[in-house]
């Protein structure tokens, strides 16, 4: 159930240029697109960990709806209420992780230029 290292870092490599650049196109930053794929990315571990993960398409394609959602909600400010338990607990400014960062830079708007 739990993720080797190296698997966490490729799936970083192949998920986050997709959340970076739909965030940059929405007037985002690199640090917006950090934070959102890291709290997308742990929605997506709390889910797998409850057996409540329902992926139809790809673990990719998920964490992208997933930072949709949470750009969304941080851009817009919507009623968290309508949202999972899981999405809304990371909508919070205040929203503490245990999780270890992993340091990604990235040339915009540079198609999948990113460094790990």
């Amino acid at each position: 159930m739990y993720l080797q290292e190296n698997e966490i870092l490729q799936f970083y490599r192949e998920a986050f240029p997709d959340v970076a650049r739909y965030i940059h196109r929405r007037g985002g930053t690199q640090e917006d697109a950090k934070d959102i794929f890291h709290d997308a990315f742990l929605v997506f571990l709390e889910r797998k960990a409850k057996g409540t993960l329902a992926i139809y398409s790809s673990p990719r394609a998920y964490i992208a709806g997933i930072a949709k959602i949470l750009w969304l909600h941080r851009q817009q400010r919507i009623d968290t209420s309508q949202l999972p338990e899981e999405v809304a607990a990371y909508t919070e400014d205040n929203a503490l992780s245990q999780a270890q960062p992993v340091m990604i830079t990235c040339n915009w708007p540079e198609k999948n230029a990113c460094n790990y």
